[in-house]
């Protein structure tokens, strides 16, 4: 009997008047003048030709012996691995940008529990939240990792409030579309894909073919774990970067996971520096 619009008025008064969202507020005013500028399609080369369709989609696959032998090694470390996948991503977008500071939207699938029936309800339940990117290209790989890793799980415990749809609403300049976004499942893989018993993932079933038109993004790159193995889903806008481009920085990130998988110890020692130099030629 619940709607989603049920839950979006409860939010709202959730919202203006809760602890939680206050000090989530407060967290982010206080964070936003130091916070790098938004990922723009000017820091992209231009795309020269005019694209016959406007989205494009692409898939990439780490084996399941991979992706687990990864994520013990991270557990090792204190890291996770959708945080290890989201800091070898945004070296890629620094690699293709030539940017060493800059920021993205990092979307999460937020329910709030205001009823027990919560997870029973359909709609979008997304908030983004701004991850601030500073690239020391002398830091190891590890120690980057570790760096976005705690400072992603700092903002997390602030997410009560959608600060950049708050910001594109107010059409603040900072956050102009188009923008790109990372977003990960990864964290409740058993809830939403093992045991399939809640939203959003058990109405997906066995993906045939995918199509996500988002004209406020140039590109999402969303990491699911199925059946072991990790699935890279590269939604992206053909106006703002070609096929090509998106193999390209597909093709970084894999050889940098798989690297990472083959030899984590040695391959984490490396200079941020090393790594972005390595990425043209290979791992």
């Amino acid at each position: 009997s619940l709607s989603f619009r049920d839950y979006v008025l409860t939010e709202k008064e959730f919202l203006a008047s809760s602890v939680e969202a206050r000090k989530s507020r407060d967290y982010w005013q206080e964070k936003l003048p130091s916070l790098n500028p938004m990922l723009a399609a000017a820091d992209f080369p231009v795309v020269s030709t005019a694209p016959e369709e406007r989205y494009g989609y692409s898939l990439a696959l780490v084996p399941k012996e991979r992706w687990r032998g990864l994520k013990h090694y991270a557990s090792q470390k204190k890291l996770t691995g959708s945080m290890m996948v989201y800091s070898l991503f945004t070296l890629v977008l620094a690699k293709m940008a030539e940017k060493s500071s800059f920021s993205l939207e990092l979307r999460l699938f937020r329910r709030l529990p205001f009823h027990s029936q919560v997870n029973d309800i359909m709609g979008q339940f997304s908030s983004g939240i701004v991850s601030s990117i500073n690239i020391n290209t002398t830091q190891t790989l590890e120690t980057y990792c570790s760096k976005i890793e705690n400072q992603t799980w700092r903002d997390l415990d602030q997410s009560y409030i959608d600060l950049v749809g708050e910001k594109v609403c107010a059409n603040d300049p900072g956050f102009s579309k188009p923008g790109i976004v990372f977003t990960s499942t990864i964290s409740r893989y058993e809830e939403f894909v093992a045991e399939g018993a809640v939203p959003p993932m058990k109405w997906f079933g066995k993906t045939r073919t995918c199509v996500m038109q988002m004209p406020e993004q140039m590109l999402e790159m969303l990491i699911v774990e199925n059946d072991g193995e990790l699935e890279c889903h590269w939604f992206y806008g053909r106006d703002y970067f070609e096929p090509t481009a998106i193999e390209k920085m597909q093709t970084m990130l894999h050889r940098l996971l798989i690297a990472a998988a083959e030899n984590p110890e040695a391959w984490l020692e490396n200079s941020i520096g090393d790594v972005l130099l390595l990425m043209d030629q290979g791992a």
